[in-house]
């Protein structure tokens, strides 16, 4: 790699979050990386767009959830190797190549919001889902519902007795 900057381009689909071990599929997106390198360290900032396969939090339909984001990650030289920080890697000189793969995943799946709704792939939930949970329980299936509840236990009533004396 030359001096200055340098952009890479990497494609994440399945067969990359086969290998990573990841149980989400569905996967299409684009990792660019821009990576500026000197004389002590390498900067890589990794741009990622694309669309992910997930289920709706509250339908549990599936939808293409748009995926994007921007993270760096800094690859420092130094005579010792570590990797105990998150966004710096301290690596020897004699490294001449460093696995990308766990960083890039590691965007991907940052990226994938916490809170999947329809509503991120511009589509509408599930109207017969939705209806089943917005349901008041007040038809014909009520006195389904009533028999669930429980009966007042007889000890919690000794109990009022005792702090409300009876007249």
């Amino acid at each position: 790699m030359r001096f200055g900057a340098n952009t890479l381009e990497f494609s994440l689909q399945d067969a990359f979050l086969e290998y990573m071990g990841s149980s989400v599929r569905g996967v299409d997106a684009i990792a660019t990386a821009e990576v500026i390198k000197t004389d002590s360290m390498y900067q890589v900032t990794v741009t990622l767009n694309g669309k992910a396969e997930v289920t709706c939090d509250r339908c549990l339909d599936e939808f293409e959830c748009p995926v994007s984001g921007s993270y760096l990650l800094i690859l420092k030289i130094s005579e010792v190797e570590q990797f105990d920080d998150d966004e710096i890697v301290y690596i020897t000189p004699a490294t001449f190549e460093y696995d990308l793969s766990q960083f890039l995943y590691d965007c991907l799946m940052l990226s994938i919001p916490l809170k999947k709704e329809c509503s991120l792939g511009k589509k509408a939930c599930n109207p017969e889902v939705i209806s089943r949970l917005m349901h008041t329980g007040e038809d014909e299936n009520e006195e389904e519902t009533n028999v669930d509840k429980p009966e007042a236990d007889p000890r919690w009533e000794k109990l009022r007795n005792m702090i409300e004396p009876e007249d």
